[in-house]
């Protein structure tokens, strides 16, 4: 969690727990656990390289070490993830199935981009994406995180994006994960990388941007009366 407000109704009184209970919090902002005073912290680090080859491998090529002709491609792309989890289940996912030469392509792009911009790897596997299952995963990030895939199916039908179709491709690139009760989940960070793909539409005028999932924003773009679109998606349809 990286809100207060979900900490304190997790947590706001101690009295809520018996003593010996055993509270684990996981958060990208550490502060959080500072007002708490949480004890012990523990910080994740990033995979060894010999534990990133096997999660990369189990990835894209469905084994725990890539064959001989792959083992150099293949450790030169983990090298350039940084033992990031999340960065080598989606570059792996995206080469599964690929010829040695898209392989190879990827690998370049990898290493043209800073090490610290985990974004823009993770945008390899969007930019691959057709169209349609493009907006399927923006309206993903910006609106359906934890809502069952049935809800939004029926307008990604309406609006011919395919969503049988599209679901599928992005989970098997680990864009989403579907969980035992048909709920779609996805990784903060893709989640990130979605909005910040919209926010970029038009960084200044909120009411230019194809998707508005901000509270402030579309109170403001109603105020204003610059009500233009809230989704390419419902834009097809209409």
């Amino acid at each position: 969690m990286d809100d207060d407000t979900h900490l304190n109704a997790l947590v706001g009184d101690r009295s809520w727990f018996l003593a010996g209970s055993v509270i684990i919090i996981t958060t990208r902002n550490k502060s959080i656990l500072d007002k708490v005073e949480a004890r012990p912290m523990y910080q994740v680090n990033e995979l060894h390289s010999d534990q990133s080859l096997i999660l990369f491998s189990r990835h894209a090529l469905r084994m725990d070490s890539p064959p001989t002709e792959y083992e150099v491609i293949s450790r030169d792309i983990v090298s350039t993830t940084r033992g990031l989890p999340l960065t080598l289940e989606i570059i792996g996912s995206f080469l599964c199935g690929k010829t040695k030469e898209a392989w190879k392509a990827t690998s370049r792009k990898l290493e043209k981009v800073p090490h610290k911009k985990v974004q823009e790897k993770l945008r390899i596997s969007y930019d691959a994406l057709d169209l349609e299952d493009q907006h399927i995963f923006l309206d993903i990030a910006c609106f359906f995180i934890g809502s069952s895939n049935q809800y939004p199916t029926y307008m990604w039908d309406a609006c011919d994006f395919y969503p049988g179709k599209g679901i599928e491709v992005l989970s098997l690139l680990s864009l989403i994960k579907i969980d035992n009760n048909g709920k779609l989940l996805m990784h903060d960070q893709l989640r990130d990388m979605g909005r910040e793909i919209v926010r970029l539409e038009n960084e200044k005028k909120p009411g230019k941007r194809s998707r508005l999932w901000n509270y402030d924003d579309a109170v403001e773009v109603l105020g204003s009366n610059k009500v233009r679109i809230f989704s390419t998606c419902l834009s097809w349809c209409m």
